[in-house]
């Protein structure tokens, strides 16, 4: 939510009886000279005209608001789009516009806003996954551990939504990173691991994450797996760089139906006279 020339009330911590100088606006050709906005034509604050009337200026008050604080009738502190916050004076007199003595050059935001619109632009794809076996081409075996892993191009991956004034002086930044996988096999379990688990290899002993089906999908239409990972969700502004935790997220891959196979054997005096498996 962004808060223009139209919004709340202000209220000014300290004003500025000189400012420094101040450079030109980026639109219209409007030059600051003395701290006052000479306006030819083209206005830069939202919801006001400026129009070309040489006996109506917009005087600097506020040369940067990140030394001043401007704050809004509900004492959040506001920031312009340049820093700067305006005075309109028509005639040697002081114009209130909209209720204010003093108004955004282009727009005024606030960095909960900025920072609430990053998390809600956040969005990360749904989790890839694999299995060992993977329990479509080959499948399952009940009784033997099945690995599960998070593809490490995901769980290494960059998800971040950035939130920002149209010039870029305030910014917001979300990070989504992820924390832990929990699967759910479709045998009525869950499996929860706290990492992405590793993928299956030769040369890998023990999984890191992995589930174990008690009974085969021999005469049903398979298990229904869904693997889900929940992010830790970040939160940095220009104001306070230094990432701070603002909550969890999740997203869910969609389900696939897998097969588990049951190894019967026939053991006779000690030793194994038959094998086969009851899919």
């Amino acid at each position: 939510m962004r808060v223009g020339a139209r919004g709340f009330p202000l209220l000014i911590a300290v004003l500025l009886v000189a400012v420094g100088p101040a450079n030109a606006a980026d639109e219209g050709e409007v030059g600051v000279v003395d701290n006052v906005v000479q306006v030819i034509a083209v206005a830069t604050v939202e919801g006001v005209s400026w129009g070309s009337d040489d006996s109506c200026t917009y005087e600097v008050v506020i040369d940067d608001d990140l030394a001043v604080g401007v704050y809004g009738i509900d004492l959040e502190r506001l920031y312009s789009d340049t820093g700067r916050w305006l005075r309109l004076t028509c005639d040697g007199e002081v114009v209130v516009v909209d209720g204010r003595f003093v108004v955004p050059e282009v727009d005024a935001f606030t960095i909960p806003d900025l920072l609430e619109q990053a998390m809600r632009t956040l969005d990360p794809p749904s989790p890839t996954w694999r299995a060992s076996p993977d329990g479509v081409t080959v499948p399952m075996v009940a009784q033997l551990p099945t690995w599960l892993w998070v593809d490490t191009a995901y769980w290494n991956g960059t998800f971040t939504a950035r939130a920002a004034t149209p010039s870029g002086r305030m910014w917001a930044e979300a990070h989504a990173v992820p924390a832990a996988a929990t699967w759910s096999p479709g045998d009525g379990s869950t499996v929860v691991c706290s990492g992405p688990g590793s993928q299956w290899t030769a040369a890998n002993e023990e999984p890191e994450c992995s589930h174990t089906y008690r009974h085969s999908t021999a005469g049903t239409s398979g298990f229904r797996v869904t693997a889900t990972v929940e992010f830790e969700v970040w939160g940095s502004t220009s104001l306070n760089p230094t990432a701070a935790l603002l909550g969890t997220i999740a997203r869910t891959a969609a389900p696939i139906t897998v097969e588990v196979a049951e190894i019967q054997a026939l053991e006779t005096n000690g030793r194994l006279v038959e094998e086969q498996v009851d899919r």
